[in-house]
């Protein structure tokens, strides 16, 4: 049965009325979860990169350098970094894959400090059976992320 719109409203209005005046008790009110009160905590910054997409040719490695020099110069704590490290890891030959890899952490280096890695779809190795790395490969998907960074978060 369908009920009518104005019936519905009056009907969850006096809903509404009720449960109001009808008040909770002390009781059933520590029941309602209370949000923890935040902790004390310092402050602090971070840079945010992502899709860095490096690989030699293009000047990629110089454009990301220049990026990763202005980030030095930022007064930060950490830097976040968003996926696709590297472009490409999911069609190539293992030892473009490797090589591109490099290229970033060597390039990475240079912040001098912390960076936190996320994986993005370009970090994965050899899913595109035109990358000839076989699913046996001990590199083969995320492992080739996991083995240069660690948990894929």
């Amino acid at each position: 049965m369908l009920l009518p719109r104005r019936r519905f409203l009056r009907s969850a209005a006096l809903t509404g009325l009720a449960a109001g005046t009808l008040g909770l008790s002390d009781r059933a009110l520590a029941l309602v979860p209370q949000r923890p009160a935040l902790l004390p905590h310092e402050d602090f910054s971070f840079i945010f990169l992502t899709d860095t997409h490096i690989q030699p040719e293009l000047d990629a490695a110089k454009g990301c350098m220049a990026c990763f020099r202005q980030a030095r110069t930022a007064n930060v704590d950490f830097t976040l970094q968003g996926g696709d490290h590297i472009f490409d890891a999911l069609g190539v030959p293992k030892s473009r894959a490797l090589s591109l890899m490099d290229l970033y952490k060597q390039t990475a280096d240079t912040l001098g400090h912390q960076v936190y890695n996320t994986m993005g779809n370009h970090d994965i190795m050899g899913v595109y059976t035109k990358s000839g790395i076989e699913p046996t490969d001990p590199l083969y998907g995320k492992k080739y992320y996991i083995d240069n960074f660690g948990a894929p978060y």
